[in-house]
């Protein structure tokens, strides 16, 4: 994508941060070679997922919403099972919690969908942020 080339840079020049990743088996990124990799079938298999997110302490998706949710839901509840401390959603730019936004652009239905599905496992010891930066005119 375009967002995630831009986070892991920020990520990994941080000496205190370890980061690793999680791509697809279809995907043809390429990731630098110091950079642990988790790849994993297209369908995102929760034990995967879980090995994956195991001694992470913040989770960070990049995934597109495009309307499904389905899998945004899995890496939740795969992040709170892995034992993972924080949660960041693929919900970046407008800020999508706002039903007037929501009326107005329902392609953002799903983030809110997703920001609500985080607040309800907040008891679950899953803590988590959006990034409401607005409309990207360059990355």
């Amino acid at each position: 994508g375009n967002v995630g080339p831009s986070i892991l840079d920020a990520i990994d020049s941080n000496p205190h941060l370890t980061p690793s990743i999680l791509t697809r088996e279809s995907s043809k990124s390429t990731f630098p070679s110091h950079i642990k990799v988790h790849k994993i079938p297209n369908d995102y298999p929760e034990d995967q997922l879980i090995t994956a997110f195991k001694g992470q302490d913040a989770v960070i998706s990049l995934v597109p919403m495009m309307g499904d949710v389905g899998p945004h839901k899995a890496f939740i509840n795969a992040a709170i099972k892995a034992g993972v401390k924080r949660f960041m959603p693929s919900d970046f730019g407008a800020k999508t919690n706002d039903p007037r936004v929501i009326e107005a652009l329902p392609i953002f239905r799903g983030e809110a969908e997703i920001e609500d599905y985080l607040k309800s496992k907040e008891s679950e010891g899953l803590t988590w942020t959006t990034i409401g930066n607005g409309t990207f005119f360059d990355w």
